[in-house]
């Protein structure tokens, strides 16, 4: 994803990254076995119709904007990135099932929370060796995000471990709302209308997920 949004503008790339839920519906009866219901499938379809509209960052919002990141597939290659980002998460969620089932929520956080910050270091001594660096106020600066996403990584795999992965990671994407509706509330952020429909659409799917999944 990092790599599409070098390429390519945000409002292309970002409806494109958020189709990793259909992904799953895919990905996970296939891998592991894990299937949902029509209501729940359904559920998760509009979550991902929400968050591919909330992901549409225009000044002016038109119906050609609902496809035109469909469009550029074809000739943009940070579309092109963010389309196999999805896939790959989509395929790589399920191996956090999988490592939650044979171990717990609690050690596979920590186990894969490490592996992650060790591949970070050995990527970053191999080819930025500069900007390794450790101080007291890149310490302090890391400590209280990485708490709050480790206990955030924490209640997914919670999550995981009783819930389909497809389920899980749709009603994750609510935090988009949050975050448009913060920005309406407190930061007077302009155009959010269409925004606001994209939302609607994700809290309908998330009671579908909920009610018949």
């Amino acid at each position: 994803n990092v790599r599409a949004l070098r390429l390519s503008d945000v409002s292309l790339v970002s409806p494109i990254s958020q189709l990793t839920p259909a992904v799953l519906l895919v990905t996970s009866p296939l891998m592991i076995g894990e299937s949902v219901s029509w209501g729940g499938a359904l559920g998760v379809l509009v979550v991902v119709s929400g968050a591919y509209v909330l992901g549409i960052q225009r000044a002016s919002f038109r119906m050609q904007s609902l496809y035109e990141p469909l469009i550029h597939l074809a000739s943009d290659r940070g579309v092109r990135f963010a389309l196999l980002a999805s896939v790959l998460y989509g395929v790589s969620a399920n191996f956090d099932k999988i490592g939650v089932t044979m171990s717990d929520p609690f050690v596979f956080t920590i186990a894969s929370g490490m592996c992650m910050a060790l591949g970070i270091v050995v990527y970053t001594l191999v080819a930025h060796p500069a900007r390794l660096t450790l101080s007291a106020n890149a310490v302090s600066a890391g400590m209280y995000p990485g708490i709050i996403g480790g206990i955030g990584s924490l209640l997914q795999m919670i999550a995981i471990s009783i819930w389909p992965v497809a389920y899980v990671i749709s009603v994750k994407r609510l935090s988009s709302v949050f975050s448009v509706i913060s920005g309406s509330l407190f930061f007077n952020e302009k155009n959010t209308a269409p925004r606001l429909w994209g939302a609607f659409l994700m809290v309908v799917g998330t009671a579908l997920i909920v009610l018949y999944g």
